[in-house]
């Protein structure tokens, strides 16, 4: 064999291990993006839970039926979520936790910068009120994460949420 044919003999097996190292990779990712999935289940289950794409994580000390978290206790104050919860048969409380993310950063109206607001988001100054992600303007009613009640945002940017019956935990968490 000549040299070349020995160095083009190497090239191939070079280029082979660098495809076989990429697969790897690849299937590495899978298999940690599998492990996470797993590991998430596994940390809902025992109580902690991770709020979309931002971690914030929360103990929760309750138990799972269907989409809500049932205590049968005081349920906890959380933060980065919104959260809904109704009375059960027994006394338990029936919660479901949405996400309370920030809006995107828009340019504010003549160049001026945005501000921080509840320590938490970055908005501009005559932004109203912070809800499940959207920018809401003072004074303007919109639907809460519940789907029943109506809200209404104020000046000073915070919110009151009517608080109308949600129905019992059967349907209100499934």
């Amino acid at each position: 064999m000549t040299k070349s044919g020995r160095i083009g003999d190497c090239n191939a097996l070079l280029d082979k291990i660098v495809d076989y190292a990429a697969r790897g990779r690849e299937r590495q990712q899978e298999l940690s993006q599998q492990s996470r999935e797993i590991k998430m289940t596994s940390l809902l289950h025992s109580g902690v839970w991770l709020i979309g794409g931002l971690g914030i994580a929360f103990a929760v000390y309750g138990e799972m039926f269907h989409e809500c978290v049932k205590y049968k206790d005081e349920v906890p104050e959380v933060t980065g979520a919104l959260k809904v919860c109704v009375k059960g048969w027994e006394g338990e409380t029936y919660c479901k936790f949405y996400n309370d993310n920030c809006p995107e950063i828009q340019e504010c109206i003549n160049n001026v910068a945005p501000i921080p607001r509840n320590n938490h988001c970055m908005v501009c100054p005559e932004t109203g009120c912070i809800y499940h992600g959207n920018d809401i303007p003072s004074g303007e009613m919109f639907d809460s994460v519940d789907g029943i009640n109506k809200c209404q945002c104020f000046r000073n940017g915070k919110y009151k949420c009517e608080t109308k019956e949600l129905g019992q935990p059967i349907s209100f968490c499934t």
